[in-house]
């Protein structure tokens, strides 16, 4: 039996957010969570579930959503495990858009961080992609990825999420953290 078109289900679940979140996201293709409010420790609890116990690809969505999410995908890449875990989870959708973009902040140019390799990976999937070039005026990695998602139009951001540890992150502020508060469109993340 083929399904043709995507499907989704709604359900209501008692006890501990961590677990609930772990035990069905786990066997769901997709968890979609809201974007958690730095206020609201419930909402930074199923965040983290979501990313660090579900094992599947988050989508965090804000209160406005694009009339099609899969209009223009940009892909967050810096060559870590977990953005090479996003992108593989998102293949699904990167199927279905319009454009796919992939940005890789100058912060990230390395040998482990060649965006032409993950192009060609994907082209390889029958993704075509372009390169946007992050700017080198932005001074960190997440200022100049919202930039880039504001000027590319994009309507949904590909990323790894805690590249970095979670520790690190909560004291020095990371890209995870600064998306969560300032990306203008959904986030598909993994860790």
């Amino acid at each position: 039996m083929r399904l043709d078109s995507c499907f989704a289900s709604w359900s209501e679940r008692l006890g501990e957010i961590e677990t609930v979140v772990a035990r069905f996201g786990r066997v769901s293709d997709l968890i979609v969570v809201p974007r958690p409010s730095w206020s609201s420790v419930q909402g930074q609890r199923c965040f983290d579930a979501a990313v660090f116990e579900g094992g599947r690809p988050t989508l965090v969505i804000g209160e406005k959503l694009p009339f099609a999410l899969t209009d223009h995908v940009l892909v967050a890449w810096n060559g870590s495990l977990e953005a090479s875990r996003a992108v593989l989870g998102a293949i699904p959708l990167l199927h279905q858009a319009d454009r796919v973009s992939i940005f890789s902040a100058p912060q990230y140019e390395s040998e482990r961080a060649d965006a032409a390799d993950l192009a060609e990976s994907l082209q390889w999937h029958g993704i075509r992609t372009h390169l946007i070039p992050g700017s080198r005026d932005e001074s960190s990695a997440g200022a100049a990825l919202v930039s880039a998602a504001v000027e590319q139009q994009a309507t949904m951001i590909v990323m790894g999420a805690y590249t970095h540890s979670r520790l690190r992150q909560s004291f020095l502020g990371g890209v995870t953290k600064h998306l969560l508060v300032h990306a203008p469109v959904p986030l598909l993340m993994s860790h």
